[in-house]
């Protein structure tokens, strides 16, 4: 064989080589977006009681152990998420936790959730918790109490609420709550707060014109992984 033909076929054994190895990052990136399209997109908004957006509100998904902030414009997305039902929570400083339950992610949708905080009566828990002795009447008592952790720690921002009522509000920095203007009778009452175990508290006596304290320790809540491929898309 001359040079010049082991020349010609060793260029045609590269050619080769070259289409089959193309062939193979093509299959490899096809199988790559059919993984991708497995999974959906969840997304959505935070906003205040005039459906302004609210920025760093931690947004926690069901089954998935990361949080978000949400952006200025109060918008949040968790990327890649396997499809399913899910509850979407968020908190902030100030505001009353608010929660959805039964969101659905598709295979290759987009799911858009608002969810909207409303502020705390800061003012009115001040005043109640200096002024505990101010008698409620016309039927009705007061609860009050302290909620702490395991460690005997406070635990601020928890919603603590009478459950057959429409009383409720939040604990303050120091872990205190006052609730006033409770029918009297047997009530329930319930505290809650992302990250922690929920309690409630039954056959809670409430008389005309008195105080009755009722506290609580939570304990830490142990959230249960599922395998879920979970994306954070950076805070532009």
């Amino acid at each position: 064989m001359t040079p010049r033909y082991l020349k010609a076929m060793l260029l045609l054994v590269l050619g080769a080589m070259s289409l089959v190895a193309g062939g193979c990052a093509h299959s490899k990136s096809r199988v790559g977006g059919e993984e991708t399209s497995k999974t959906g997109t969840l997304m959505g908004k935070v906003m205040d009681e005039n459906h302004r957006g609210i920025e760093n509100v931690r947004v926690a998904v069901s089954g998935i152990a990361a949080e978000v902030l949400t952006h200025a414009d109060g918008s949040f997305l968790f990327a890649r998420v396997t499809p399913g039902s899910y509850t979407v929570q968020a908190r902030a400083t100030g505001y009353v936790s608010s929660s959805r339950a039964g969101v659905l992610v598709d295979i290759g949708r987009a799911t858009f959730v608002e969810l909207e905080l409303k502020e705390v009566a800061v003012r009115l828990l001040r005043s109640n918790l200096e002024d505990p002795a101010r008698p409620s009447g016309n039927g009705t008592g007061t609860v009050r109490g302290m909620v702490t952790d395991e460690n005997g720690g406070a635990v601020a921002y928890a919603n603590v609420t009478v459950t057959d009522t429409q009383s409720g509000m939040l604990t303050d920095a120091n872990g205190r709550f006052l609730i006033q203007g409770v029918p009297v009778g047997t009530h329930t009452v319930r505290v809650k707060l992302i990250g922690f175990v929920s309690m409630a508290r039954e056959s809670v006596q409430v008389s005309e014109g008195d105080s009755t304290t009722v506290d609580f320790k939570l304990k830490q809540a142990t959230v249960k992984m599922r395998e879920i491929e979970q994306r954070a898309e950076p805070t532009r």
